[in-house]
């Protein structure tokens, strides 16, 4: 290429005349997505009250020197306005910035096909420097190589110095080429500033915990902000950043507000957890006045622990067809909406962790898998499967696995064995759970899926046993009795009439003032009915008072939680 060459001596002697220039570097694009640098590309602003012609102008990136050309526009920069510089294998190999670049910006290019000697670094800053037709250096600037490939580096105040505090990474995706920056502040900036919603306690919430919250908010704006907003916090469940009519608002006010330039204020309010799991909390803030929608929002993670939540594994396929993938099915046994994000499903060497807001709702499922190509084997809808990073490996003779809340309890553990399926692992049926409110850990509730497909992921289990609902009825006779020893009425029979074929029973009998006298049956599997025998004497065997006493009976699930309860009187008499 032909170049105008200028001496490291030459520059050093001129350094000090680029702080008078008229034309100032404003955005550099030097780490582009994927390896080709046809996309790189130096933005120029005119600051100067005047036009600016840039014919025979020059860039160098230290290493090597290209001169300014016309693109097809000419080569004279207005007052205010943007230059785009392109290299020369941008045009017939790209067209990434072709509706991007407005067309109140001046496209400029290079005599070469690459900034400097071979495209700007990547991995360290460069010294980039802007060179007029005298040959004096009128703009100097060393990019700092931390971005995310596709976002720039952007001046914050375009008329101000290059040092670094007045540069900052863009926030969008392929800068903003030849129109306004998105880091330059707006007149009137009402917004967020990093970690402006804040809670107490911050961690290891329990569900219906009172929460206090605060909400600071900041005039980043260059003029007094004096106009009214409203601020919106809520649950977003689906992670779209916007509120929606399922998703709880916890606070919401209008409020006048007068700030001053780089001034803050708050709010503070307190709401209930009443839901579990890794929440995304969102605030929002709207203003007539406001100019920079881009700071109105933010999110905060808030982990509000349940251990009771009725998230369940119901259905597990470690034997699959010719090449199925392996999956789990979770289930929603609760009557509230649950967010799946921080959940994550694990056995003794591999974690799959849910990285997106996913909404279960109640009576739901949700098949969990690493290979989309599961839809190739069932019928199931998009919304039906959710696609984790690697599903842990499910052995085909035995396996423990755990569902994980995000607080890494667990919530639901199923140690499968083949020999739960029955002897029917030659057709590789799933592994089905009869009832999802009868403990995952137990042999007797799983079972060989008999669906014609051998599974039924996303719907109810073949195997799928409901829990007879209905009342427990307790009656004592005779009542009153006589433990006295002689032989008449000595004893009383306790007969339960219970709501399901096979239940565990707790009975304890208590005096009036509360004091347990004996326990009967702690845990005791019974049937559909059953009887009980009590003597009239307490846990020493000795012989109890004369008076009124309570039996009262427990009818428990497999982890000792209390299903139904009911309760009578016996009358002890002489």
């Amino acid at each position: 290429m032909s170049v105008k060459r200028l001496t490291p001596i030459l520059l050093i002697l001129l350094w000090p005349l680029y702080a008078f220039t008229q034309v100032v570097f404003s955005e550099i694009m030097f780490d582009v997505p994927g390896a080709d640098y046809d996309d790189e590309f130096v933005e120029l602003y005119n600051c100067s009250p005047s036009p600016v012609d840039l014919a025979g102008w020059q860039f160098s990136d230290s290493s090597g020197y290209d001169t300014i050309t016309d693109a097809g526009q000419g080569t004279v920069l207005q007052p205010g306005q943007f230059a785009v510089l392109l290299d020369g294998s941008y045009f017939g190999n790209s067209t990434t910035y072709d509706t991007l670049i407005p067309p109140t910006a001046l496209i400029l290019s290079i005599d070469d096909n690459a900034f400097g000697s071979s495209g700007l670094s990547n991995t360290r800053g460069e010294r980039l420097s802007l060179i007029n037709a005298a040959g004096r250096v009128v703009a100097v600037y060393r990019y700092s190589p931390n971005n995310v490939p596709g976002y720039s580096d952007e001046k914050i105040d375009l008329c101000a110095g290059d040092d670094s505090s007045n540069w900052a990474n863009s926030l969008r995706l392929w800068g903003t080429p030849g129109f306004k920056n998105s880091v330059t502040p707006e007149d009137y900036d009402l917004g967020f500033k990093q970690n402006a919603l804040r809670f107490e306690p911050r961690s290891a919430v329990k569900k219906g915990q009172e929460v206090q919250a605060e909400l600071v908010f900041a005039n980043t704006g260059k003029k007094l902000f004096d106009a009214p907003a409203r601020f919106t916090v809520f649950v977003d469940f689906n992670g779209d950043g916007l509120a929606e009519p399922l998703e709880p608002i916890l606070f919401q006010r209008q409020k006048d507000i007068r700030l001053e330039v780089k001034q803050q204020d708050s709010l503070h309010f307190d709401f209930a957890a009443d839901f579990s799991g890794a929440l995304s909390v969102v605030a929002l803030l709207t203003s007539g006045q406001d100019q920079n929608p881009a700071n109105n929002s933010i999110a905060e993670q808030l982990i509000v622990i349940d251990q009771t939540v009725p998230l369940k594994i119901n259905e597990i396929k470690f034997l699959t067809q010719k090449g199925e993938p392996e999956w789990v099915e979770l289930y929603n046994a609760g009557n509230q909406e649950i967010n799946l994000r921080d959940w994550a499903l694990t056995d003794a060497k591999d974690t799959a962790r849910i990285k997106r807001n996913v909404t279960i709702f109640p009576t739901e499922f949700k098949v969990i898998t690493d290979d989309s190509s599961l839809l190739n084997f069932y019928a199931l809808a998009d919304d039906d499967l959710l696609i984790v990073d690697r599903l842990p490996r499910l052995n085909n003779d035995a396996d423990v696995l755990y569902l994980l809340a995000p607080w890494d309890d667990w919530i639901d553990q199923v140690p499968y064995e083949k020999s739960w399926l029955w002897g029917e692992e030659n057709r590789s049926p799933s592994l089905e759970r009869i009832n999802p409110k009868i403990d995952g850990r137990k042999e007797s509730n799983w079972g060989p899926s008999v669906a014609e497909q051998g599974a039924t992921p996303a719907k109810v289990n073949s195997l799928f046993e409901p829990l007879k609902v209905s009342n427990l009825k307790l009656n004592v006779d005779p009542n009153p009795f006589s433990p006295d020893g002689d032989g008449f009425e000595d004893n009383t029979i306790v007969s339960l009439q219970l709501p399901t074929t096979a239940t565990r029973v707790r009975a304890t009998v208590y005096d009036i003032l509360g004091r347990k006298i004996i326990t009967l049956t702690d845990d005791h599997l019974m049937g559909q009915t059953g009887q009980l025998i009590w003597n009239g004497r307490d846990e020493r065997k000795q012989r109890v008072r004369t008076g009124i006493y309570i039996i009262f009976v427990q009818i428990l699930d497999d982890r000792k939680g209390i299903l139904q309860e009911a309760k009578t009187t016996i009358d002890v008499a002489r």
